[in-house]
C-alpha cells in the first residue's frame, strides 16, 4: 500500500506526458556561465616540490597562578595528506595543494604498557592523484543553433494561428454578410479586367478621357 505523496499539479502532470523537452527560463545562464570540472589524473610530475612551513607557539604560564599537577608525556602525530591540485582557468593556471589533517594522541605510561617516544610528529603523505580542475563552456554554435530553432519555431505557430484566424474570417463573412462580399469580388474582378486603352491599340493617339481611370 503506497502511502499518500499529496496532490501533483496540472503543470506538474503535462511536463511528465510531455514528449518535447521545452527550454528552461535559465538557458541564456547556462551557456554564458561556465562549470567547473574536477578530474583525478595520476601525477607524474617528479620534479615538483612541496613547500613546507612550521610556525609554533608556546604558552608560557602566567607567573602569579600556580597548581600542582603530576607530570605527564605523550606523543602527538599529526597525519597531512597532501594532493596536489592544478587549477586552469580561463586566464591564468595555479599549482596548489590541498591537505587533510589528522590529529592522534596518546600518552607516555611505561608502567601501564604504552611505551614511546614523547614529542610532537609530523608525518606526510604524498598522495599518486593529482586533482585537476578546468573550465568548461558550453559551445556557442550549439547555443545558436538552438536560438534560431526556437524563433524558427515561434514563426511556424504565428504563421499557423494567422492561417487559421483567416480561414474563420473568411467563413463568418460569407456567412454574415454574403451580398458584400459578392459586391466586392464583382469589383476585384471589374478592376483586374479592365484593359489599359494605351496597350491594347497601336495608334497612340488616342484621347485624354480614354486614358483618365
Amino acid at each position: 500500500m503506497l502511502r499518500y505523496r499529496g496532490k501533483k499539479k496540472v503543470i506538474d502532470r503535462v511536463k511528465e506526458l510531455d514528449a518535447f523537452p521545452k527550454v528552461p527560463e535559465d538557458e541564456v545562464t547556462y551557456y554564458l556561465d561556465s562549470n567547473l570540472v574536477f578530474k583525478f589524473v595520476p601525477d607524474v610530475d617528479m620534479d615538483e616540490k612541496l613547500r613546507i612551513n612550521i610556525d609554533m607557539t608556546v604558552a608560557m604560564p602566567c607567573s602569579n597562578i600556580g597548581a600542582d599537577i603530576l607530570d605527564s608525556t605523550s606523543q602527538s602525530v599529526f597525519g597531512f595528506e597532501v594532493v596536489p591540485t592544478d587549477v586552469d582557468t580561463t586566464f591564468e593556471t595555479i599549482k596548489t595543494f590541498q591537505y587533510s589533517v589528522k590529529e592522534l594522541e596518546r600518552p607516555i605510561s611505561h608502567s601501564k604498557g604504552s611505551h614511546g617516544v614523547p614529542g610532537v610528529f609530523f608525518k606526510y603523505d604524498m598522495a599518486a592523484l593529482k586533482v585537476k580542475v578546468y573550465q568548461e563552456r558550453e559551445n556557442v554554435l550549439q547555443f545558436t543553433l538552438r536560438l534560431f530553432s526556437i524563433i524558427g519555431g515561434i514563426y511556424i505557430v504565428v504563421g499557423f494561428l494567422n492561417t487559421i484566424v483567416l480561414t474563420v474570417k473568411t467563413a463568418l463573412l460569407h456567412k454574415a454578410a454574403p451580398m458584400a462580399v459578392a459586391q466586392k469580388q464583382m469589383y476585384n474582378t471589374k478592376m483586374h479586367g479592365q484593359k489599359n486603352p494605351l496597350l491594347v491599340t497601336p495608334d497612340l493617339s488616342v484621347p485624354v478621357e480614354l486614358v483618365k481611370p
